[in-house]
């Protein structure tokens, strides 16, 4: 790489002090929500197994899921996808 290529790499990809710190926030938060989501799935798995979802007018776990946390049935039925694939019947209160 030239000199000149060097320095417009250097400049091109440095970045200010506050967008190292606007990155390491970013970062801290990704990390966070990964975590949150994991147990999300993990805590809809035990709810469905234990079918502690079902309530008057509670169709589905999905369908419970989307109520109570501001998603649509499709993504509750995604969760508790994820959930089912990961969580052997009977693991979920196991790992808890």
């Amino acid at each position: 790489m030239s000199v000149l290529g060097a320095h417009l790499f250097a400049t091109i990809f440095t970045m200010s002090e506050r967008g190292e710190e606007i990155g390491r926030r970013i970062g801290v938060l990704g990390a966070q929500i990964n975590s949150a989501t994991a147990e999300l799935v993990r805590l809809s798995g035990e709810l469905e197994e234990d079918s502690a979802w079902y309530g008057v007018g509670m169709r589905t776990c999905a369908h419970w899921l989307s109520i109570n946390i501001g998603a649509n049935v499709w993504t509750g039925g995604e969760i508790l996808r994820v959930a089912r694939a990961h969580l052997p019947s009977g693991q979920a209160r196991a790992g808890s």
